[in-house]
C-alpha cells in the first residue's frame, strides 16, 4: 500500500546519508506513554541510520526497518542500501533504516546469558533515534526487521519469538542448521524468501495457517514486494499484553481529505490549521445531513495517528457518519483549559464543524466528540463548555483535567512532555478555575444541561494518577480521576458522592456493574431524571495499558450513537 497523504514533517539535516550514532548502554526506552519499549541496561554500541532525505511523517506514524546483516561498518551498510533498494524505497515510502552494528562474536541469537543481549540492544536503537544527531524518530508498533543471512533471520525470530511487541513484522531467510526459535507468545508477521521447513512449522504453530515462502532469495525487487504487501500494511499496537495487530488506513483509496496549514477557516488568530476529514461514499451519494465525529488525538500525536489508532474511520463507513481528525494547533498538544494565553483549540474545533456542513450537509443533533489521552480531557472540557453542540463523547484514558485544573496548575504535566514548551514561558495569572470550567458553568446556569459520556480507562494505566499509582482507585486518593467521576456525575444529576473500596475494577461503587465482551467491565449510574436515564458510563479494559482497542470506540459508538440533541438543549434517545 503507498501512503502519499502524511505530511513530511520530519526533515533530517543529515538525510539521504548514512549516519553512524552511538547507542549507549543506558538508553531509556520511556519515550511516551504509547510508545514505551521496555529495555534494559547494557553495553554501549553503535548503530548506522539512513534518514529519507525526502522527509518522513509524524514521528508516531513513521515506519522503522531494522536491518540485521552478520558484518558491522558502512561498507556493509551501504551495500544493502544500494543492493537490495533499501535507499531508493525509503526516499519513495518515506522510512528509518536503522542497521544495528554486531559485535565481532556474531548475533546471540541463542539468548546465550553470559553474553551481551542483543535484543535489548537492537530495542535500544529504535529507542535512541529521538535524541540522535539525525533527528527522527519512529513508532514502536512499525519496527520491522530485515535478517540479511541465517544468523540474523535466527536474531530476528529470536526477537520476534520473545519480545513480540517489539518486531511488527520480519522479513527473514533460512536458519543455521539446528536452530529453532523459542515458542512464539504471539502471531507474528513474517514473510520468508527462503523456504525452511522448520520456520514454515513454527509459524503454523504461531498463526494457526501456513506462511508464505516465495523462496525466491534477497534481492531488491523480493524487498520491494514484502514492502508492498507486508510491511506498507502491518501495525502492531501495544493495547494487550503482547499486542495486537490492526490493518494501516488507506487513506487515499478510502477517500479521507487532508487540509495541511490551512488557514481558510478564518479564525481570528491566523494560525494555520491541519486536519484530516472523511466523508464516506455512502454519505456523499446522498443529500440527507449525516452525523459527524470529532476524534481527538493525545499529546504528541497527530489527526493522522488518531484515525489509525481508533478506528473512527472503518465505523464511519459501516454507519453512514462523517469523522475529523484535527492536529492540535500549538506544540501537538490541545488547549483544554480554553485558556487564552495560548491558541483557542475550542474556536478551532466549532469552526470546523461549521466546515464539514459546506463540504457536506451535518446532522446538527448528532454530533459527537471521542479523543485519547490528553484528546479524552479535551473532549471532556469541551462537551461541558459547549453542551449544547454535542450529542455524546466517547472518551478513552484522559480524566477531565482542562475543568479540574488551570493551565498554570497543569505546567508541570505539560513540561513532562516538551520540556520547551511556550506553557513554561507562561506568567501564572491566578486564577481559581479554568476558562474551561468557568465557561461550563455559566452553560450549566442557563439551562440544566446532561451529556451522555462513556469514558474508557485502562486497568494497567497510570495516566490520571499520582506517579506509581493504578487502578483500583484507593480511598485516599485525591487525583484527577476521583474529582472526574465526582464532577460528572453531578453534572449528570447521577449522585454527587460515590464510595470507594467497592470491589469493581476501578474501585468505584456504582448502580451497575458488567462484564462487556471479552476484557471490559463497564459500571453506569442512573440519573435523577424522569425514567432514570443512564448518562454516565465507566468503562474498565483489563490488560489494557496507555492505549486504545478499537472493540472499546466500537462500543462507545454503538451507546452515544443513539442520543441527539434537540434544538432546546435537551436530549432525545431513539429507544435502542
Amino acid at each position: 500500500m503507498r501512503n502519499d497523504f502524511e505530511p513530511l514533517v520530519q526533515r533530517s539535516a543529515l538525510g539521504g546519508g548514512l549516519v553512524r550514532e552511538q547507542v549507549s548502554g543506558s538508553t531509556s526506552g520511556a519515550l511516551n506513554p504509547e510508545n514505551n519499549v521496555e529495555v534494559a541496561v547494557g553495553s554501549d554500541r553503535s548503530m548506522l541510520v539512513y534518514a529519507p532525505k525526502s522527509g518522513c511523517p509524524h514521528a508516531k506514524q513513521t515506519q522503522v526497518l531494522m536491518v540485521l546483516r552478520d558484518e558491522a561498518g558502512e561498507t556493509s551498510a551501504r551495500e544493502a542500501l544500494d543492493c537490495l533498494g533499501l535507499a531508493a524505497l525509503a526516499e519513495e515510502r518515506h522510512f528509518v533504516v536503522v542497521f544495528p552494528e554486531p559485535l565481532e562474536s556474531g548475533w546471540n541469537y541463542a539468548a546465550d546469558s553470559s553474553r551481551e543481549d542483543d535484543a535489548d540492544f537492537i530495542v535500544r536503537c529504535f529507542a535512541a533515534l529521538p535524541k540522535s544527531s539525525v533527528g527522527v524518530a519512529g513508532f514502536n508498533g512499525m519496527i520491522y526487521h530485515l535478517a540479511c543471512s541465517a544468523q540474523s533471520s535466527a536474531m530476528a525470530m529470536m526477537l520476534a519469538a520473545s519480545r513480540p511487541m517489539d518486531a511488527a513484522a520480519v522479513m527473514v531467510g533460512r536458519l543455521p542448521e539446528g536452530f529453532l526459535p523459542p515458542e512464539a507468545k504471539a502471531p507474528q508477521v513474517a514473510w520468508l524468501y527462503e523456504q525452511d521447513a522448520t520456520l514454515e512449522e513454527w509459524l503454523f504453530r504461531a498463526n494457526g495457517e501456513a506462511p508464505e515462502a516465495s523462496g525466491g532469495g534477497l534481492s531488491a525487487g523480493e524487498v520491494a514486494r514484502a514492502w508492498e504487501q507486508m510491511f506498507s500494511v502491518t501495525r502492531r499496537w501495544r493495547n494487550d499484553v503482547f499486542g495486537t495487530y490492526q490493518p494501516r488506513t488507506d487513506f487515499v483509496g478510502e477517500g479521507y481529505v487532508s487540509h495541511v496549514d490551512d488557514c481558510s477557516l478564518g479564525l481570528v488568530d491566523g494560525c494555520p490549521r491541519t486536519w484530516h476529514e472523511l466523508v464516506p461514499r455512502s454519505v456523499a451519494a446522498s443529500d440527507s445531513p449525516a452525523p459527524l465525529v470529532i476524534y481527538l488525538h493525545g499529546i504528541n500525536c497527530c489527526g493522522s495517528y488518531g484515525a489509525e489508532q481508533s478506528g473512527w474511520g472503518s465505523l464511519a463507513a459501516r454507519d453512514g457518519f462523517m469523522v475529523v481528525f484535527p492536529d492540535a494547533t500549538a506544540e501537538m498538544r490541545w488547549n483544554v483549559w480554553n485558556d487564552p494565553r495560548l491558541p483557542l483549540d475550542m474556536v478551532y474545533i466549532l469552526a470546523l464543524i461549521d466546515h464539514m456542513d459546506e463540504v457536506h450537509p451535518v446532522d446538527r443533533s448528532r454530533v459527537y466528540l471521542s479523543g485519547f489521552s490528553m484528546g479524552s480531557m479535551f473532549a471532556n472540557a469541551l462537551s461541558a463548555a459547549y453542551p449544547e453542540v454535542f450529542a455524546g463523547v466517547v472518551a478513552l484514558n484522559g480524566p477531565s483535567m482542562g475543568i479540574l485544573r488551570t493551565l498554570d496548575e497543569s505546567r508541570e504535566m505539560v513540561l513532562q512532555f516538551r520540556s520547551s514548551s511556550i506553557v513554561g514561558g507562561i506568567e501564572p495569572n491566578g486564577a481559581e478555575a479554568s476558562p474551561a470550567c468557568e465557561l461550563a458553568g455559566k452553560k450549566k446556569a442557563l439551562f440544566n444541561y446532561r451529556m451522555p459520556i462513556v469514558q474508557f480507562v485502562g486497568l494497567l494505566d497510570g495516566v490520571g494518577f499520582d506517579r506509581g499509582r493504578l487502578w483500583p482507585a484507593a480511598a485516599d486518593d485525591a487525583g484527577l480521576w476521583p474529582q472526574t467521576l465526582t464532577w460528572w456525575l453531578g453534572y449528570d444529576a447521577s449522585g454527587e458522592a460515590f464510595s470507594l473500596g467497592a470491589g469493581t475494577p476501578t474501585g468505584f461503587a456504582s448502580d451497575t456493574c458488567e462484564r462487556v465482551g471479552e476484557r471490559m467491565v463497564e459500571q453506569t449510574w442512573r440519573s435523577s431524571d424522569d425514567a432514570s436515564p443512564v448518562y454516565y458510563h465507566l468503562v474498565a479494559t483489563e490488560r489494557m495499558p496507555h492505549a486504545v482497542d478499537f472493540a472499546q470506540v466500537e462500543h462507545g459508538w454503538d451507546i452515544v450513537r443513539h442520543w441527539s440533541r434537540r434544538p432546546d438543549g435537551s436530549l432525545a434517545n431513539d429507544g435502542k
